[in-house]
């Protein structure tokens, strides 16, 4: 009985480690390819720092599982595989990066399902919800988004760099700051950081379990305000870099840590806004007091909300 255990647990582990090795292979140039050779296009340092985090959870979230797979749970694993696997041919095929990265959902899940069955399974839906956030989205689905975003934070820059006493001056999303023009693009618009912040969001709430529905949906909301404001100071910030240092300033390695800064600073203000409406929405609590006791009676106590 040991020696079948044992057995069972070798092969357990050849098959994890060959998995493991063929999605490194497969998905790590993707990675590289996708979120750095292509700038922030599509999701940049933000999204691939939340790649990380998502797959450190789901490993993580799996460790405490042994093998438990059925008959059922690996028939939808070949099924969820098959469906990767088309994901990402077409998506190669006709250079679609929503399709190649989207691709690692059903891998991942095929992978839960065939090696450890379904309480593992419903163990890992919460950082693979998690992945759906670094997924890039075509520009047909966010142009809508983006316009409005890009010239929201030019028309705020140009606000601030005025009334700072700057030389500025904005024709539709090009500042014209000195003797520079600069583009907002895409990029710029914080669509991104605005995706990886919620997601980031919901994995801090999911951390702490906070129990107010109110409390969840005001950090929800806030998040956006947040996201826009903290990539308006980024834009404000390499107009600056641009404006003192020259355009090689502005675009150098400073543009990607100047995001990743940013990022940092909008989760901090994320967390110190909960620790704002701890003192705003208190949780209740049960409170006992006593009520009626004389000398002689057991006190009676009765639950009040507090």
């Amino acid at each position: 009985m040991v020696a079948n255990e044992m057995d069972a647990l070798t092969t357990y582990k050849f098959k994890l480690g060959t998995l493991l090795l063929t999605l490194v292979l497969v998905y790590l140039p993707l990675v590289h390819r996708t979120y750095f050779e292509h700038g922030e296009n599509l999701g940049g340092s933000t999204s691939a720092l939340l790649l990380v985090m998502a797959i450190v959870l789901f490993l993580y979230r799996l460790s405490a599982f042994r093998p438990q797979p059925t008959l059922t749970s690996q028939r939808l694993a070949w099924l969820l595989m098959l469906i990767g696997s088309l994901l990402f041919f077409i998506g190669n095929v006709l250079l679609l990066p929503m399709l190649t990265v989207g691709s690692i959902l059903p891998v991942l899940a095929a992978s839960v399902l065939f090696l450890l069955g379904w309480q593992a399974f419903r163990a890992a839906l919460f950082p693979l919800t998690l992945l759906l956030f670094v997924i890039p989205l075509p520009y047909m689905m966010t142009d809508f988004i983006v316009q409005p975003l890009k010239l929201l934070i030019s028309h705020a820059t140009e606000w601030l760099l005025y009334h700072a006493g700057y030389p500025v001056a904005r024709n539709g999303v090009i500042l014209i700051l000195g003797d520079y023009q600069l583009l907002i693009a895409d990029a710029c618009s914080g669509i991104n950081s605005l995706f990886s912040l919620e997601a980031i969001g919901l994995l801090y709430l999911h951390v702490m379990k906070k129990e107010s529905a109110l409390r969840n949906w005001l950090i929800g909301m806030l998040i956006i305000p947040i996201s826009i404001t903290a990539n308006i100071i980024r834009v404000l910030i390499l107009a600056l870099l641009t404006y003192y240092l020259g355009n090689d300033a502005g675009q150098s390695f400073m543009h990607d840590l100047s995001g990743l800064l940013l990022f940092a600073v909008a989760l901090s203000v994320i967390i110190a806004l909960d620790g704002v409406l701890d003192r705003v929405l208190p949780v209740r609590q049960s409170v006992a007091v006593t009520e009626g006791a004389t000398s002689t009676d057991k006190p009676q106590l009765r639950e009040v909300q507090g």
